[in-house]
C-alpha cells in the first residue's frame, strides 16, 4: 500500500504545450500536499431499451485540475511564481561599480559611468544595495524613477556619501504579463513504483498566506490537458529544489510597507493573504478528447490584510476609495529575500467590529491590485540571493 510520506512531485517546463520534453530534466518540488486529478467525463446513453438497462457510458472528455501546496522558502517556488504571473522570465540585475554615490536630499543614487538603464534597472523594481560605509545607505530600495546616471528610490538613502567604494546593486524581478508557461508534472508513489504524469499544466493562480505564529505558505492551482500512468518515472534526471530554510511570519517578515511607509503600531498586522487569478478556461473542440487549448483570462490580484485597530488610517482609505500600495519582504537567516510588491491597490471591503468580550478589535481590509499607470504592472516578485 502506498504511503503519502513516500510521494514525490516533480516538474519540467514544456516548450510545446501538452508535450513532455524528450529526456526530461525534472525538478523535485518541496510540497506539503497535492490534489492533482485527471477527470474523465462520461455521458450515459439515452437509448431506450425494453430491458430497461443502460446501453453504454462512453468517455466524452477529460481534463487535469488540482492544487499544489508548499511552504515558502528561497528558490523553491521560483518557476511557479513566474508561471502564476505569466511573466516572461526573471529579469536579473547585478551591478558592481565604484562610481556610485548616495544623495540623501535628492532621494537617489547617482553614477558617473554606470548606465542604470543599460544595466536593466526599471521603474518599480526593488534593488538591494551594499558597500556604502553608512549603514542606512545599504539595504532594500524601491526604484521610483530611473535615468542613465541616477535612480530615485524609496526610502531615500540615509546620508550623502561620495563614490569610491565598490557598490553592489542586485535584484531579480518578475511582473504580471502575458507569457504562458506549461509544465509536465509527475507524482511518484515511490514505495510501490507507480508514476502519474500530468501534461499541459498551466497555473490558474496562486494563494500566499502569512499569519502570525505560522509558517508562510503558498498554494498553486493547476489546469491541464491529459495524464498517463506508468511503472517507472519519465525523468531522465532529477534536480532537487534549493534546501533553503522555511520562512515563517515571526522571524522572517523583515518589512511590511503600506502606502510607501512601514506598517507598524498601533496598526500591527496579524495576517496577510494574496490571491492571484488568471481566469483560465478549457477550450474544448470536436475530435479532441482533452482540451484543445487553454484560454487566458483577465489577471486579478486580490487579498486581505488583518490588523489590530489602533487608528483609522487604513479604514479612512477604504472610505475615501483612495489608492494605496503594499509590499512585504521575507528574509531568511542566510540573507536570502523575497519581496511581494503591489504598487497600486484599492481597499474594496473593510470591517471593524467587536465580536465578543476579552478580544482585540481587529480591522480586516480586502483589497485588489490595479495597473500602475507609469510602472505598467499590478503585481511583482523580487528575489535576492545571499
Amino acid at each position: 500500500m502506498a504511503d503519502s510520506n513516500r510521494v514525490s512531485l516533480r516538474s519540467v517546463r514544456e516548450s510545446v504545450w501538452g508535450e513532455t520534453p524528450a529526456s526530461p530534466a525534472m525538478t523535485a518540488l518541496r510540497i506539503t500536499g497535492e490534489s492533482l486529478k485527471y477527470q474523465v467525463r462520461t455521458a450515459r446513453s439515452n437509448e431506450i431499451r425494453p430491458d430497461r438497462m443502460v446501453a453504454d457510458i462512453p468517455q466524452v472528455g477529460a481534463s487535469v485540475s488540482g492544487d499544489i501546496g508548499m511552504e515558502l522558502s528561497h528558490g523553491a517556488a521560483d518557476d511557479f511564481l513566474m508561471a502564476a504571473l505569466f511573466a516572461e522570465d526573471w529579469q536579473a540585475v547585478a551591478i558592481s561599480a565604484d562610481d556610485i554615490a548616495a544623495d540623501a536630499g535628492g532621494g537617489r543614487f547617482t553614477s558617473s559611468l554606470t548606465d542604470f538603464i543599460a544595466e536593466g534597472i526599471t521603474q518599480g523594481q526593488w534593488v538591494r544595495v551594499g558597500g556604502f560605509a553608512t549603514a542606512g545607505n545599504n539595504g532594500f530600495f524601491r526604484v521610483i524613477a530611473v535615468a542613465a546616471d541616477e535612480i530615485a528610490v524609496s526610502p531615500a538613502p540615509a546620508a550623502d556619501e561620495s563614490a569610491g567604494a565598490t557598490i553592489g546593486l542586485n535584484a531579480a524581478t518578475i511582473r504580471n504579463g502575458v507569457t504562458p508557461h506549461s509544465f509536465t508534472l509527475e507524482r511518484g508513489l515511490t514505495d510501490v513504483g507507480e508514476y502519474f504524469a500530468y501534461r499541459g499544466c498551466l497555473l490558474t493562480g496562486a494563494r500566499l498566506t502569512i499569519q502570525a505564529g505560522q509558517i508562510a505558505t503558498a498554494s498553486f492551482g493547476v489546469i491541464g490537458r491529459d495524464a498517463a500512468v506508468a511503472g517507472s518515472s519519465i525523468a531522465a534526471s532529477v534536480t532537487e529544489s534549493p534546501a533553503s530554510a522555511v520562512l515563517n511570519a515571526t522571524r522572517n517578515v523583515a518589512s511590511i510597507r503600506e502606502g510607501g511607509a512601514e506598517l507598524a503600531g498601533p496598526n500591527f498586522a496579524r495576517s496577510l493573504s494574496l490571491n492571484l487569478a488568471n481566469n483560465l478556461r478549457e477550450q474544448m473542440a470536436v475530435g479532441s478528447f482533452g482540451a484543445a487549448g487553454i484560454g487566458l483570462g483577465q489577471f486579478q490580484a486580490t487579498g486581505q490584510i488583518e490588523t489590530y485597530f489602533g487608528s483609522r488610517a487604513l479604514y479612512q482609505k477604504f472610505l475615501d476609495g483612495s489608492d494605496s500600495a503594499l509590499s512585504v519582504r521575507l528574509a531568511d537567516s542566510a540573507g536570502n529575500a523575497l519581496i511581494l510588491d503591489l504598487p497600486r491597490l484599492r481597499f474594496t471591503d473593510a470591517d471593524v467590529m467587536a465580536s465578543g468580550p476579552n478580544e482585540d478589535v481587529m480591522a480586516r481590509l480586502s483589497f485588489e491590485a490595479i495597473r500602475h499607470p507609469s510602472e505598467g504592472f499590478a503585481a511583482a516578485f523580487h528575489r535576492f540571493a545571499a
